[in-house]
């Protein structure tokens, strides 16, 4: 199977799905709520960067050409654009590559954080970063995700493998759950964490030492670390 196909075919799994997190950040409980559409997956891919050859450009169109074979590794290979290592050490290629897992990096619960996004020297328009690591794929990746601006949940706006620096506000995770077709399944509930504690007053009280802005990349807190590679 290639694998933009497999890609393509499986982000059309995530249309029916949505990521509810509670976050904690300064001192305040917060709501963020992901879903997915067909026209999400051209920008996230990296595929609107490739303009050496011809490919489907409409993003309503891009997934159902994947998977009628218009779009294949083959063609896609023919690219310079596409192979090309850009000077933070990826390239669209990589980034496809492990965007076929972003289901499993979205359910990974041993090692993921959110950060509130610094919008100052980056060029991505995100307003929070999960930084999530897979021991089965063998990698860590960064998905940045931005609130909609047609309604108050967020579309995952640029996905690649962690090869440099990014610097955000820590969140303190509260709950994460996954929704499937309106079933909701819980992937993590902080051992503090009482739905009640979304009022400001008490999330307040509870969160003293769950939401702080990291200084030290040599913290040893998984939690409280600098979003910088190692």
């Amino acid at each position: 199977m290639d694998i933009i196909y497999e890609c393509a075919a499986n982000y059309r799994e995530l249309l029916n799905i949505k990521y509810h997190f509670v976050i904690s950040l300064r001192r305040n409980t917060k709501d963020i709520t992901i879903d997915f559409e067909e026209n999400d997956f051209r920008h996230m891919s990296g595929l609107q960067h490739i303009d050496d050859i011809h490919i489907e450009r409409d993003p309503a169109k891009v997934i159902e050409a994947i998977i009628q074979g218009k779009i294949t590794d083959e063609i896609l290979e023919s690219s310079d654009e596409y192979k090309k290592i850009h000077p933070e050490g990826r390239s669209i290629k990589s980034r496809v590559d492990q965007l076929r897992y972003l289901q499993e990096y979205l359910d990974i619960s041993d090692f993921i954080r959110i950060y509130e996004m610094q919008q100052f020297g980056s060029l991505i328009r995100a307003d929070y970063f999960i930084e999530a690591k897979s021991s089965k794929r063998k990698s860590t990746v960064y998905v940045f995700i931005r609130k909609r601006e047609q309604n108050d949940n967020y579309v995952v706006v640029s996905f690649f493998v962690k090869t440099n620096a990014y610097k955000g506000t820590a969140a303190y995770w509260m709950l994460k759950e996954k929704i499937t077709d309106g079933t909701t399944t819980e992937l993590y509930r902080h051992p503090n964490y009482k739905p009640e504690d979304k009022d400001e007053k008490n999330s307040e009280a509870q969160n003293t030492t769950c939401s702080e802005t990291l200084e030290n990349p040599n913290d040893q807190n998984d939690n409280n670390k600098n979003a910088t590679d190692n």
